[in-house]
């Protein structure tokens, strides 16, 4: 993911689409961390890259607005 996001264009469609699958993916990792063995840093961790992913699908949106 990270060596085909930068080269996909700029808020183009391809862009966004890896970012929802990756925020889909953290998501399930999120649930999977909570119902198996629940570390609470590791489940944080997982958290916090969806919320950098959401956050970058806002930025991809809000880039299309300008």
């Amino acid at each position: 993911l990270c060596f085909i996001l930068p080269s996909a264009p700029l808020g183009g469609p391809e862009q966004m689409v890896l970012l929802a699958w990756g925020y889909v993916a953290a998501r399930v990792a999120h649930s999977l961390v909570q119902i198996t063995f629940n570390a609470v840093a590791v489940r944080f961790g997982v958290f916090a890259l969806s919320s950098i992913l959401l956050m970058g699908m806002a930025g991809v949106a809000a880039s299309r607005l300008i």
